[in-house]
């Protein structure tokens, strides 16, 4: 003998919940493509730079941290390299890659710890092969 299956209100109402956290969550969660355009000019520039003069390929700017300083008439950039993305070194640690200030006619200086200022790219760019 079967018993009949009692209905349950509350199960109801929480797939119906869940559901709606479902649709509305993916209508408004931007898409992948969504992000990139809105992404800053700033960093941009900088991904055309790091490409151009090899510093990294392009397969590797996805593990980048950007993080952005909108000033009036330029955007200080700080680069990290995201470890756990990467899969190398401690995956808790992102490793500053360099911090940059960037003008929006694409005139890129890079800041030297060492020398407590910014120079040119170009000077970037011959530390960095020299690493």
């Amino acid at each position: 003998m079967t018993t009949p299956t009692q209905f349950r209100p509350y199960t109801a109402a929480a797939l119906v919940c869940w559901l709606c956290i479902l649709v509305m969550g993916s209508l408004i969660t931007p898409s992948l493509s969504c992000a990139e355009e809105k992404e800053h000019w700033s960093i941009v520039i900088l991904k055309e730079a790091f490409i151009k003069d090899k510093i990294m390929a392009e397969k590797e700017l996805p593990f980048m941290i950007y993080d952005v300083a909108k000033k009036k008439d330029h955007a200080d950039v700080e680069v990290r390299i995201n470890n756990a993305k990467a899969g190398r070194g401690d995956p808790n640690v992102a490793p500053l890659l360099g911090m940059f200030r960037v003008f929006q006619d694409k005139k890129i200086l890079w800041y030297s710890v060492e020398d407590d200022e910014y120079k040119p790219w170009p000077v970037y760019v011959k530390s960095y092969a020299e690493r």
